[in-house]
């Protein structure tokens, strides 16, 4: 991320490999590129910071900036590790109902690393359980039993 820079200059940048070498090289942006931005940082819950430099964003709205690059670049995958540790229990929920949400929405596969079951539990449409580097469980979203949850801790 670059701190310095808007969240919506952020999200643009995002979408750089998308863009003419022309447009690079002269920093020009597409009209369309704009709103597509701007759409993006509307639908991560951003329109209101588009304009503040990415420094003064709080952790989740830097999260979700970063998100919001991923899904301007076109990713059809989207590989989150641990994308709400240090956040406040409100801001983590909100991040995961939003990639659940934008998974939804933008036909994405999304694949988020958790330390927190209760999370997964509550936004994964499967949960893989490691132990020890190996896959011990696999199970369609739902609440984890006790065993299975001894499984992998």
């Amino acid at each position: 991320m670059y701190e310095k820079k808007t969240a919506l200059k952020n999200v643009i940048i995002g979408a750089v490999g998308q863009v003419s070498w022309f447009r690079r090289m002269t920093g020009m942006v597409r009209s369309d590129d704009y709103m597509d931005a701007m759409e993006t940082l509307e639908n991560v819950g951003l329109i209101d910071r588009a304009h503040q430099p990415a420094e003064k964003l709080s952790g989740g709205e830097r999260q979700r900036v970063a998100i919001a690059r991923a899904i301007a670049h076109g990713a059809e995958v989207l590989l989150a590790d641990e994308p709400v540790t240090g956040l406040d229990p409100h801001s983590q929920e909100s991040i995961m109902g939003m990639l659940k949400q934008q998974a939804k929405d933008k036909n994405m596969i999304v694949v988020v690393a958790l330390h927190r079951l209760e999370l997964a539990e509550k936004f994964a449409d499967e949960i893989w359980g490691l132990h020890d580097g190996r896959a011990v469980l696999t199970v369609r979203g739902r609440r984890l039993t006790a065993a299975e949850k001894n499984q992998i801790s």
